[in-house]
């Protein structure tokens, strides 16, 4: 979902703006796992390679996920949890 707040093209884009709007402003919070940053910069790099962004707006989306610090937590359990979950959805365990 986070990426989507950067790729326009991408489908669900208006919910996940919304999402980050109701953060930002409080009404929701939010938690990913640790590796969100990672993750979400990768896929920032991928569409610059693919020419979606150009290299100067993705590092501007990597700073500005970065600014607004959303939480993060390690814990084993997820790592269970996902791979449940990508088994039930057939996507990737990081999906």
């Amino acid at each position: 979902m986070a990426v989507k707040w950067y790729l326009e093209d991408e489908e669900y884009t208006n919910e996940a703006v919304a999402v980050l709007a109701e953060y930002r402003e409080g009404r929701v919070g939010l938690l990913a796992p640790d590796h969100i940053r990672y993750e979400v910069a990768n896929a920032i790099r991928v569409a610059t390679r693919a020419k979606r962004l150009s290299v100067e707006e993705g590092r501007a989306a990597i700073g500005l996920f970065l600014s607004w610090a959303i939480p993060t937590m390690a814990d084993d359990s997820l790592i269970v949890t996902a791979y449940d979950l990508a088994e039930q959805f057939d996507c990737s365990l990081y999906d």
